[in-house]
Order: structure tokens, then sequence, then C-alpha cells
């Protein structure tokens, strides 16, 4: 019948979002800030190489090397990956 099918269409629409909610809440691994931290960072962002190819992204004041490292270090640019990789992982992001 009718009301038989809704009622099942309806159960696997429910177990469907169930299941994503669930994947959803458990991390798929580490988070962004736990891998851009800056012991792990900092010693990339000294090498020349990489630093001339940051330079095109940023502004002409901050094109150089203590600019890099102060901004890798700070607390803003920390919590910015920390929302990034949440947002990665709730699937807010849809990359």
């Amino acid at each position: 019948s009718e009301a038989a099918l809704a009622a099942a269409l309806l159960a696997a629409a429910t177990s469907v979002d169930a299941n994503q909610a669930a994947a959803m809440r458990q991390p798929a691994g580490p988070s962004l800030a736990q891998v851009l931290r800056p012991d792990t960072i900092l010693p990339l962002l000294r090498n020349k190489e990489i630093q001339e190819r940051l330079f095109e992204y940023l502004p002409e004041e901050h094109r150089h090397e203590s600019a890099i490292l102060e901004l890798a270090s700070s607390p803003q640019f920390h919590q910015q990956i920390e929302t990034f990789s949440q947002a990665l992982q709730s699937g807010q992001l849809n990359l």
C-alpha cells in the first residue's frame, strides 16, 4: 500500500540521516591544527624556495621571512586553521 511504501521510505531516509550524522561526528583523522603545528611548519617556512612561493600571495610589506614566521606562530593563525579543519571534517565545506 502507499502508506507502507511511504513509511518504508521515511524509515530509510531517517537511517541514512542518522548514519551521516554519526559519520560527521567522528573525525576522519587528525585536524589540520594537529598537523600544522609550529614545530612542523616553521622549519618549512624558513626554506627560501617555499618563501618565494608564498610571497606572491602576500602583500608587499609582508614579503619577508620574519613576517611569515610571525604569522605562522600567531594564535589567530592557529584558531583559523582549527576553524577550517572543523568545517572540513563536519562536511560544511564540500571540497
